[in-house]
C-alpha cells in the first residue's frame, strides 16, 4: 500500500495520535537506530479499523486490552531465508514482553501471510480476523497475535 514520505520517513495520520513506539538501537552505533514498532489502543482510530476494515470478517478489535502493532521495520543487516533475523526475534520478544507489562490480552496487526508463517513458525499464537486479500503486490492478512501462555513460553517470557 501507498505510504507518504516526507524528509526520507514514512508517516501517516496515526502518526499524529500519539503512539507508542519500540525503537531498537544499533548496539554498534549509538546514533543508529536497527528497527522499530509502533502500538497504539484499538480504543480510537486505527490502521486495521479505518484503513483495512476489508481484512476484518468478524467485528473488527475494540478494546483497552488490545493494541495495534504497525510500522514494524528492521534494518537488513543479516540475511535470512523464510525466518525472522536475530533482531527481529529479539524486536518480537520485547514488543511482547511490552504487552504483557502493559496486562494486554492480544495485539492486531495488518501483515502479509509471508509474516504470519513465520510468526506461527516461532511458536506465536495468532488467530486470523479475516481471509487473505490482495493489497497492492502483497498478499496481506489481518491478526490477532494472543498474549498468552503459549506465546509467552515460545519466546522463553514468564
Amino acid at each position: 500500500w501507498d505510504v507518504t514520505l516526507l524528509s526520507g520517513m514514512e508517516i501517516d495520520g496515526y502518526d499524529a495520535l500519539n503512539p507508542f513506539y519500540l525503537l531498537i538501537d544499533d548496539p554498534s552505533d549509538s546514533k543508529s537506530i536497527m528497527g522499530c514498532w509502533r502500538i497504539l489502543p484499538t480504543t480510537g482510530p486505527y490502521m486495521l479499523k479505518d484503513t483495512f476494515p476489508e481484512l476484518c470478517e468478524e467485528q473488527i478489535p475494540e478494546a483497552e486490552d488490545v493494541w495495534e502493532l504497525s510500522r514494524f521495520a528492521v534494518q537488513a543487516k543479516e540475511r535470512t531465508s523464510m525466518q525472522f533475523s536475530d533482531t527481529a526475534r529479539h524486536a518480537i520478544r520485547e514488543i511482547v514482553a511490552f504487552g504483557v507489562n502493559q496486562k494486554l490480552h492480544s495485539y492486531v496487526t495488518v501483515t502479509t501471510v509471508g509474516v504470519e508463517r513465520m510468526l506461527r513458525k516461532l511458536g506465536i499464537r495468532t488467530d486470523r480476523l479475516g481471509r487473505p486479500q490482495q493489497i497492492g503486490v502483497e498478499n496481506a492478512v489481518a491478526l490477532r497475535i494472543s498474549l498468552g501462555e503459549e506465546t509467552c513460553a515460545a519466546l522463553e517470557l514468564k
